[in-house]
């Protein structure tokens, strides 16, 4: 993949399967575009124009990239119990700066609370993210390369937001509002 930086006027070549640099750039591969699928791309944005063939740039190497990883796991949630509230952490590749890591804080209350009401799996998902506190970590600024690090390589206590996952969060739940429960009778 061809790669034209717009601030400083250079030209890399990258795998488009790695996005890792390579030595030398193909003598055929020339800048023929924009194309269609150049259409709503956010990366000219960060100084990335690459206009290669079409379908054969940065944009479409991130989607294949990022569909590849989410076919690899049911869902790319991933959840960290802390003490009284759980964390979720997900990758929102549809956001305006061209990706974002979206972080959501529940309460045990609050999980509680959806499953009561919504005990159908993909209505509980959905509302309970109504519920949560949401902090969103966009690709364009400079916390998101260590948070995508974390997000990578931290081992969660749930991925995915399946059923057995759903069943998991309300035993600790109901766990944590027994021990609170527990906790102020004793004071």
């Amino acid at each position: 993949m061809l790669v034209h930086f717009r601030k400083n006027r250079r030209v890399a070549c990258y795998d488009p399967n790695t996005l890792a640099p390579t030595d030398r750039m193909p003598p055929d591969e020339r800048p023929c575009g924009p194309f269609k699928s150049c259409g709503g791309c956010p990366y000219p944005s960060h100084g990335f124009v690459c206009y290669s063939a079409e379908g054969d740039c940065l944009k479409t190497d991130m989607e294949k990239i990022y569909a590849k990883r989410r076919k690899e796991t049911s869902d790319y949630s991933k959840l960290y119990i802390e003490v009284d509230t759980l964390r979720e952490v997900y990758f929102n590749p549809d956001s305006n700066a061209g990706g974002q890591l979206v972080t959501n804080h529940y309460s045990p209350s609050a999980i509680l609370e959806t499953l009561e009401r919504y005990g159908d799996l993909a209505d509980f998902w959905s509302c309970l993210e109504g519920e949560a506190r949401q902090y969103l970590t966009d690709i364009d600024t400079p916390d998101f390369a260590s948070a995508a690090r974390d997000f990578v390589e931290a081992l969660c206590d749930f991925s995915g937001t399946d059923e057995a996952v759903m069943t998991g969060l309300r035993d600790w739940a109901q766990g944590v509002e027994q021990w609170q429960s527990q906790t102020m009778q004793m004071q």
